[in-house]
């Protein structure tokens, strides 16, 4: 079969390194499905409890990309030891999307499909701190977390035409698309619909009022 792999950079900015990374990784000979930092969506900070399922278009359109993917690499900055905020906040999103996570991880753009992680670093050794919690939030969600990369020393080593730097990552996908044949679908739910849901939370927020 012929794979839509696709990569998404969890910055904001056109110009980061982990967006920077992806695009070599592109013309490497990847050639992604969809190439796409976060500052393309422009999500806003997340501001809902709420269990409406009600949420920016921005954020459909993020999760629609994946829809349309069958394999997915995120691009995820390690911030102070931590996966970067933008990473969170989408997926925060992504669960009120889901009616607060009333599919149990099965119906997310992502869900039940492979997701390479890689992170793009100018530190000689670190960037690969979040890969535990990274790996288990993803895992959590419906996410077949395949394998995680960190590039390091990228200040030196990342620049235009510098292709032997992530040989052995598009090597790696390459060879696992080649062979790929798509997990079988699920869905479940924790609620029997959303009006269940959505009575817990009027009956709760009413409380408050």
């Amino acid at each position: 079969m012929s794979c839509k792999i696709s990569a998404f950079s969890f910055s904001n900015s056109p110009d980061s390194m982990n967006t920077r990374g992806l695009r070599l990784m592109d013309t490497r000979g990847l050639k992604f499905h969809k190439l796409k930092d976060m500052g393309d969506y422009n999500i806003p900070v997340c501001n809902s409890n709420k269990c409406d399922g009600q949420v920016p278009l921005s954020v459909k359109k993020f999760d629609s990309d994946m829809q349309k993917s069958d394999i997915i690499i995120f691009a995820v900055p390690e911030c102070t030891g931590h996966y970067s905020g933008v990473f969170k906040n989408a997926m925060d999103w992504l669960v009120v999307k889901s009616y607060m996570n009333n599919s149990l991880g099965t119906t997310y753009g992502f869900s039940n499909k492979p997701v390479i992680l890689i992170t793009f670093s100018p530190a000689k050794e670190a960037g690969d701190r979040h890969f535990d919690m990274t790996r288990e939030l993803l895992q959590k969600m419906g996410a077949k977390v395949i394998h995680s990369f960190v590039k390091n020393d990228c200040w030196k080593n990342l620049y235009p035409n510098n292709n032997d730097f992530v040989a052995k990552e598009c090597s790696f996908i390459t060879a696992f698309s080649n062979q790929f044949e798509p997990y079988e679908k699920m869905e479940v739910r924790q609620w029997q619909n959303t009006d269940d849901i959505q009575k817990l939370y009027d009956d709760w927020n009413n409380k408050w009022k």
